[in-house]
């Protein structure tokens, strides 16, 4: 076993008590489809896809941007909340499970019911594959259960401990529909081992399909029993393995036909054929870059179940929405979870962000892949409602591209500017050139010409932006300082992009005006940012996108205006709660404390951004490796009237919450960030671990396409290796000397080089 496998391996998610319900399963995921495992007295699998997803519920009712601007100009206060008396609101949007599959030992509920059996669940993240356990006094039986990555089909195996089962020994297999009381009843066609349905969605010719195909290993014919609408039974005798898949008619013409064809084709492969396929990946995926904490067990294990999550969630386009593959139906009212499309203030790009300095620009790709897919339509909707050529990614926006009405919401334009930054940051750590012409360019160049088009050249010689709403305050400025911060890196790139392929010579030159001539983020009199110049100083804000022009943007790196930016958000910012502890705060949202922490980790004091990474787990850390929106504070007592409402004494409520996917790779970013850094143009090795750290890290890029590895041994560098993926120079902080002197090496495509341990 080699170091990657032994150390991932140390980190598998071991249940004695398997989880009762969704929202506290377990993962698969192979980038389209994704599962939650779970079951207190069976085996249960919620199964999602991406291309599945609520459809068009009518036309939705805009005002144009000349009729936003010049309503705004007429108002005394610039607030956007007029926009709810004259446009659609429709966010109320949920997640669609396309099915719910329960594999049992008995039917039935009552006072004759035999023995519910203890349920247990153990997931290798090394082989992506969960071990579930079903024990009680008469039997111990086992399924196997994974996603090959490249076919989307759930393949389970259901066995005794013996890895077999005697011929007199039954599976009751369930295969439901959810209950929604929207949808159409299903199509159901049975024929032999093999039970599909084809279901229609509200509101449009769009379907899904799902086939279920069951192999007993005795070769007796399952027996199926029609039981309902929306569900099916299944008898089978012993051993078996299962092949479920699930197509949608918005990536294939005949989804039923798909769904059958790939479930009857991953049988004709078999179980161990496509188990072998499926390690073989997950192999390769760690092998490319991974860390361990050695000394940190806790935040070690949510790394990599965080690493193993991003696998999951990425594969191809479209990309997952808010919630990622691990959602599902609340109850019979709450039919899904809510906000299953993009949202693009921060969600989006938060979920997608880590999968960069961990060397995976693979998944860069996929974001890059659904926008270009949907690249018409949101030139379209762009030109009706801006009357200006380019790409703008509405705040809310479902994963073809059609806009989700949010009303008052949707005037936060930061969204292409935002997008745009996570294309330049993977451009600036990969220095990938395929990458950058075929996919990143193609978009930061129409994201650049949305913004032309809502800029106006002022009498001060700057280009300014028309008004718009800094995330979350609903007050219109002008020269917001999130959209202005995000966008001139967004400028460069296509500048440079521009010359380094000879192409859009004009255009550039009106770039590098641009460029040139757009404003600096605006300042409180403390010298801290704000929101925007048209602001009032007292306005409740968000603290967390005060932080743009150094984070992610980079377009300042003063750490003074950093930490007097800091200081207001600790004292002013909304997102605040007390939790009852005598002098202590944390941040409600997610993305907030994602903010601030990688702000501090890179400007402050390093001890307090490893405490922040510490807290950001503790606070929004589930039990099953993912992570919630808000954060969830569990007391022994019941909590005073002035507590936070994420405080509780109920000592399940972390159980309880949903995940969103920005939450697990939020702390991803975080805890790699203490590890390595790049930015500025200079490398640091371990800059905000604890004194009397150990660990190491592979493989992990830093910026100008440079694969970084080292180890550390309480709290002394050991060892560390620089291999350059495309030529260049890095600047590296000495391992060897602390008073900050700088190594400078210029390396070939594919050169190492190595820091000796003899220098310390």
């Amino acid at each position: 076993m080699n170091g990657v496998e032994s150390a991932v391996r140390r980190q598998d998610f071991i249940r004695d008590e398997a989880g009762a319900s969704w929202t506290d399963g377990l993962l698969l995921g192979n980038g389209d489809l994704g599962v939650l495992a779970f079951g207190s007295y069976a085996f249960e699998w919620l199964v999602n896809k991406v291309d599945v997803y609520p459809g068009a519920t009518g036309k939705p009712v805009y005002l144009t941007h000349r009729e936003v601007m010049e309503k705004i100009t007429s108002m005394e206060v610039k607030s956007s909340k007029f926009l709810d008396q004259c446009e659609t609101d429709d966010h109320k949007a949920v997640s669609i499970t396309p099915v719910h599959l329960r594999l049992k030992i008995f039917e039935g509920f009552g006072w004759n019911m035999p023995a519910v059996p203890k349920m247990s669940q153990h997931l290798s993240l090394y082989d992506a594959e969960l071990v579930s356990g079903m024990t009680k006094a008469s039997l111990q039986a086992e399924a196997f259960s994974f996603i090959p990555r490249g076919r989307s089909v759930l393949c389970i195996r259901a066995c005794d401990e013996n890895r077999q089962y005697g011929a007199d020994r039954t599976f009751v297999w369930e295969i439901l529909r959810p209950v929604n009381e929207k949808f159409e009843a299903p199509l159901w066609t049975v024929s032999g081992g093999e039970i599909s349905f084809l279901q229609k969605l509200p509101g449009e010719d769009v379907f899904y399909a799902v086939s279920l195909k069951l192999v007993p290993h005795n070769g007796q014919e399952p027996v199926v029993r029609r039981e309902g609408n929306s569900f099916h039974t299944v008898r089978t005798v012993g051993a078996v393995d299962a092949f479920l898949a699930v197509r949608s008619s918005r990536t294939c013409a005949d989804p039923l036909a798909e769904a059958r064809r790939a479930a009857e084709e991953a049988a004709a492969s078999g179980f161990d054929v496509l188990r072998m396929e499926n390690r073989s990946w997950w192999k390769e995926y760690y092998s490319k870059a991974w860390a361990e904490f050695a000394s940190e067990p806790e935040i070690g294990k949510y790394w990599t179940f965080s690493l193993y999550e991003l696998a999951c969630s990425y594969g191809k386009a479209p990309m997952p929405g808010l919630n990622g593959l691990a959602c599902g139906p609340v109850d019979v009212i709450t039919t899904g979870a809510s906000s299953p499309y993009y949202t693009h203030d921060q969600n989006v790009q938060i979920s997608v962000m880590p999968s960069i300095p961990l060397n995976h620009c693979e998944f860069v790709s996929v974001m890059a892949d659904t926008y270009l897919n949907a690249a018409e339509i949101l030139k379209a909707h762009t030109k009706e409602l801006f009357g200006c050529g380019g790409i703008c990614l509405p705040l809310c926006m479902f994963q073809d591209g059609r806009e989700v009405p949010v009303a008052s919401y949707r005037y936060t334009l930061c969204g292409s500017a935002y997008s745009g930054m996570i294309f330049v940051l993977a451009w600036r750590y990969s220095r990938d050139e395929k990458l950058l012409r075929e996919k990143l360019y193609p978009l930061l160049r129409e994201f650049v010409r949305f913004y032309l088009g809502i800029m106006h050249r002022g009498a001060d010689g700057m280009y300014h932006l028309d008004w718009s709403v800094p995330p979350e305050i609903f007050t219109m400025t002008r020269d917001d300082t999130c959209t202005i911060s995000l966008l001139k890196p967004c400028l460069e790139t296509v500048v440079e992009a521009a010359s380094l392929f000879g192409t859009d010579r004009e255009e550039c030159e009106c770039w590098k005006d641009v460029l040139a001539h757009t404003p600096a983020p605006a300042l409180r009199p403390e010298g801290g940012w704000w929101c925007g110049p048209d602001i009032p100083l007292d306005h409740y804000m968000y603290g967390g996108h005060l932080l743009y022009p150094v984070f992610p943007s980079e377009i300042c790196l003063d750490p003074g205006t950093a930490e007097k930016t800091l200081d207001y958000i600790r004292k002013s910012a909304v997102e605040r709660s007390c939790t009852g502890f005598p002098g202590e705060f944390h941040y409600i949202h997610g993305w907030c404390a994602f903010n601030v922490t990688a702000v501090t980790l890179r400007t402050g004091d390093p001890r307090e951004g490893w405490n922040g990474v510490r807290r950001f787990l503790d606070h929004f850390g589930k039990p099953n490796g993912l992570f919630s929106h808000n954060s969830v504070v569990v007391t022994d007592s019941v909590p005073g009237p002035d507590s936070g409402q994420d405080v509780t004494p109920n000592p399940a409520a972390k159980r309880i919450v949903p995940s969103v996917m920005e939450g697990s790779s939020a702390f991803l970013f975080l805890a790699a960030e203490t590890l390595l850094q790049s930015w500025g143009g200079t490398i640091r090795l371990f800059p905000c671990v604890p004194g009397d750290f150990t660990g190491s890290f592979h493989g992990l890029l830093a910026q100008g396409g440079f694969e970084v590895s080292a180890e550390m041994e309480k709290g002394r560098i050991t060892g560390c290796s620089v291999r350059s993926l495309r030529g260049g120079t890095f600047r590296m902080l000495d391992p060897a000397d602390r008073t900050g002197s700088v190594i400078e090496k210029t390396l070939a495509p594919g050169e190492d080089w190595n820091f000796s341990i003899e220098r310390q």
